[in-house]
């Protein structure tokens, strides 16, 4: 399997040896979708298995992650757990170290701002109100910045088995020097996308109250942009694009399973938050400790959304394609 699993969804030939059939893969395992060969060969060269898997077998790599057929929620769920507790060094300790480092970095930008702000209420509402302001977005910053360094560890550590591949430690530090540029320029789109309603939503309370009626569908349009551009980050990583070519095969990779992508995200939220609040009410070490295990959580649940819905389109192009050949 390991001489094909870097091979891109699609038809090719039968590894059965039948001849004029092709068989689909889906970039993980073979399917049961065949169909009569209606080229020589439309595919690169690649050496396939020896023997396909049974009828019904799951062969999503040496740990199983995901089923060899389109997932549902609770695959994505599960898969997404079954990835972070396959590597709990990389998935669950470097994710948490991460996260008490930035709370450690915001009591010091706490500390650093805590006097000015003081000063700042007797110097005046404009000089108390830009030093809050600071403090907010130096805070978000690190928060995005450790996101950043947690999805970037999750992808290129859950990739492999994803394809049932080994780890390449050459390949992942090359992957991950070549996407950091990419991958800061997305993190800034993406603060700038989350930080719209709320700078919408003080700039209309300070100019036009009445217009507050409208933050609503400054949400709603956030919203709609952040699921829309949410595989932005495994793209960047797995695929190499840039940023700009990341959100826009994003977008068409969400186009038509947007309200899917939500649900599966929101899901996915929902039991990270609920995660937190029981950490956090145990002590708060704990809750430190699963800021970053339930990041590393939902970006594993991205990531396995992202190969659902390439496989997905892939399977739609190739039955467009079949059904072309056809007439």
């Amino acid at each position: 399997m390991s001489a094909f699993s870097a091979a891109r969804p699609g038809w090719y030939p039968d590894p059965s040896g039948q001849r004029g059939q092709e068989r689909f893969w889906n970039g993980v395992a073979w399917t049961e979708q065949v169909r009569v060969s209606r080229t020589k060969r439309t595919h690169t060269a690649i050496v396939a298995p020896t023997a396909r898997p049974a009828a019904g077998a799951a062969a999503a790599g040496p740990r199983e992650i995901i089923p060899a057929r389109l997932l549902r929620l609770e695959d994505i769920i599960s898969g997404a757990v079954r990835l972070v507790s396959a590597k709990p060094g990389w998935l669950v300790g470097f994710p948490a170290a991460v996260s008490v480092v930035m709370v450690l970095v915001w009591f010091g930008i706490a500390r650093m701002l805590g006097g000015r702000v003081l000063d700042s209420i007797d110097a005046g509402a404009a000089s108390f109100i830009t030093t809050i302001v600071t403090l907010f977005l130096l805070i978000f910053a690190v928060e995005l910045a450790a996101f950043a360094v947690i999805a970037t560890a999750v992808v290129v550590v859950a990739e492999p088995p994803i394809r049932g591949q080994a780890i390449d430690a050459a390949t992942v530090r090359a992957q991950i020097i070549a996407s950091t540029p990419r991958l800061a320029a997305y993190m800034v789109v993406h603060g700038v996308l989350s930080l719209a309603p709320y700078f919408a939503g003080a700039a209309i309370l300070a100019l036009a109250p009445i217009l507050l009626v409208f933050v609503p569908a400054v949400w709603a349009c956030t919203v709609w942009l952040l699921v829309r551009y949410s595989l932005a980050i495994p793209i960047i990583l797995v695929e190499g694009a840039t940023t700009i070519d990341a959100m826009r095969r994003s977008d068409q990779l969400i186009r038509g399973s947007w309200w899917r992508a939500l649900g599966i995200q929101v899901v996915a939220l929902a039991l990270m938050w609920c995660a937190l609040i029981v950490g956090y009410a145990v002590t708060f070490g704990v809750g430190l400790f699963l800021i970053g295990v339930a990041w590393a959580f939902y970006v594993a649940v991205v990531v396995l959304l992202y190969h659902d819905l390439e496989l997905r389109r892939e399977r739609t192009a190739s039955l467009l394609r079949m059904e072309g050949s056809d007439d």
